[in-house]
This record gives structure tokens, sequence and C-alpha cells, in this order.
């Protein structure tokens, strides 16, 4: 007799130690997913990650540029004989009307 099974008078029949390893490897097996789930979840929180960054990137890149441009046009609009004023307000007021429809 093994001494694990000493206090319990016999040892296990060959059922019970079937089932614990069947128990076992369904353990094994549902902790395997579990890791391989949580590996997918890291690659998706990662590459959505990367994702922002370089949509911020570039969305820097064009409010940049566009400020940049700004400048230019105010000299070109005034060189032309147009209020600048207007025309910003003109903006302004298209796209608080347009927007509830355009989204």
């Amino acid at each position: 007799r093994s001494l694990l099974y000493k206090d319990m008078g016999s040892e296990p029949s060959l059922a019970a130690t079937d089932s614990m390893t069947t128990l076992s490897s369904e353990t094994n097996k549902a902790f395997k997913e579990l890791e391989e789930e949580k590996n997918e979840e890291a690659k998706e929180f990662l590459s959505f990650t990367t994702f922002r960054i370089t949509y911020l990137i570039v969305h820097i890149a064009i409010m940049l540029a566009d400020g940049l441009q700004g400048t230019h046009l105010y000299v070109l609009y005034e060189g032309y004989g147009y209020s600048v004023a207007s025309l910003y307000c003109l903006g302004f007021v298209s796209g608080a009307f347009t927007s509830p429809f355009i989204g």
C-alpha cells in the first residue's frame, strides 16, 4: 500500500484514478484555452493602441498643416478684397446648419 492512502484503508479504484486523470486533463485544457484568449485579447489591445497612436499622429499633422495654411489664406483673402471675418462667420453658420443632416 502507498503511504498516501494508508489512513483510508484501501487504495483508490482504477475508475477513480481515471476520473481524476480526466478531470486533470480537462482542467489543463481549460487553462490553455484561457491563456490563448488572454493572448488574443492582448494582441487586439496592442493592435488598437498602435492604430490609435497612428491616428493621433496623422490628425496632429493635419491640424498643424491647417494652422499653417490659415495665415496664408488670410493674406490671400485680404489681397482679393474679401472680408475675412465675414468668410469665417459664413463657414461657421453653414457648418451649424448642415451638421445635423451630415453628422
